[in-house]
């Protein structure tokens, strides 16, 4: 009876979240794991609900997010700093905007894909390379599709892509092996 209450629990969170917008990966001022990490809290899960979606530990979940918190506090810092010094950064701001505005508009053309969270199970990969081996291969995504629905360059997409195919290579031929 006890068990049964538990799985009723737990399942409301793990079937709502079978994966998460790609649109979140935009953000370039933090890694992967803290956007996750902040995008599910926001969604209202605890820690160490977190944890269990992502295979991770929770401390690594409660470290990624107050991380992830640090970083906005120091940006919204120093976008102070740059209010009161209005010629400083004036390049800077226009850059920003007009990537922003290039990125509301990819946005608005439908490219967003989810991110099924089964990928970041895999602990040897990263999460750009997980990310980057699902849409390459079961997405059929180009490299530069790729780069542009996750604000990332190219080569970055490339990189992580044939990273990703090493290591899962290189442990796949060490099972064979032993």
């Amino acid at each position: 009876m006890e068990s049964e209450k538990k799985n009723q629990k737990r399942e409301p969170y793990e079937q709502e979240f079978k994966g998460i917008p790609s649109s979140i990966f935009r953000d370039r001022n933090l890694a992967p794991l803290e956007l996750m990490s902040e995008y599910l809290m926001r969604k209202g899960l605890t820690y160490s609900e977190i944890a269990k979606l992502l295979k991770r530990d929770d401390r690594t979940i409660w470290t990624s997010i107050h991380r992830a918190k640090k970083k906005r506090e120091q940006a919204k810092k120093a976008d102070r700093t740059e209010e009161k010094n209005p010629f400083r950064g004036k390049q800077e701001k226009e850059k920003q905007r007009k990537e922003t505005h290039e990125n509301e508009r990819q946005g608005e053309e439908g490219q967003e894909k989810q991110i099924p969270l089964h990928i970041f199970h895999n602990r040897e990969l990263a999460p750009l390379e997980g990310i980057s081996k699902y849409l390459k291969e079961v997405a059929n995504l180009s490299y530069h599709e790729i780069a542009v629905l996750l604000n990332r360059n190219d080569r970055t997409i490339w990189t992580c892509y044939n990273r990703a195919k090493k290591k899962l290579l290189k442990n796949e031929n060490l099972k064979t092996a032993g």
